[in-house]
């Protein structure tokens, strides 16, 4: 357990923001919700086997975030420009850690496991680790836009 706790900080220590919901941000954007969701399930599976948290709890929280995400992206935000992935970026971000947060706690209540404190330096954390993602997808929509230019990606939006 010590060391898929190591394991796991120091995978996070190396990104100001989440790899993997940027990445499952970025397959919802240009994949469709159906292949970010396989991911979620698929990387929140493998991230759950180094992880120092209660069980499950990043693979329901990696569901929530995308879930959320992919509400707001129907219906609000249009996912073919960077301002749109930037914002979806930063909500994913934040919301990635709410529910981490929040999850890990239900966890803890429900049997053992490591869940972090929420203080200033956690908050500070989020506001961080939201912007640093909304950046990355921004740059990866961006990338990705300019590799290919006939990607338009197959979220719906603004159907009314």
């Amino acid at each position: 357990m010590v060391f898929g706790a190591v394991l796991a900080i120091s995978v996070q220590a190396l990104f100001a923001f989440h790899v993997i919901v940027v990445v499952g941000l970025f397959i919802l954007m240009l994949q469709g919700s159906r292949r970010g969701f396989l991911f979620a399930a698929v990387a929140g599976f493998l991230y759950e086997t180094i992880s120092p948290f209660p069980p499950f709890v990043f693979t329901v929280s990696l569901f929530a975030t995308l879930g959320v995400c992919a509400l707001i992206l129907m219906q609000y935000v249009s996912h073919r420009t960077f301002f749109g992935a930037v914002v979806i970026g930063a909500i994913g971000g934040a919301l990635y850690e709410l529910f981490t947060f929040l999850f890990s706690r239900v966890g803890k209540m429900l049997g053992d496991g490591w869940t972090p404190t929420f203080d200033s330096h956690y908050a500070r954390f989020i506001l961080i680790r939201a912007l640093a993602s909304a950046l990355a997808l921004g740059i990866a929509i961006l990338a990705a836009k300019r590799a290919s230019p006939g990607v338009r990606g197959v979220m719906i939006t603004h159907q009314r």
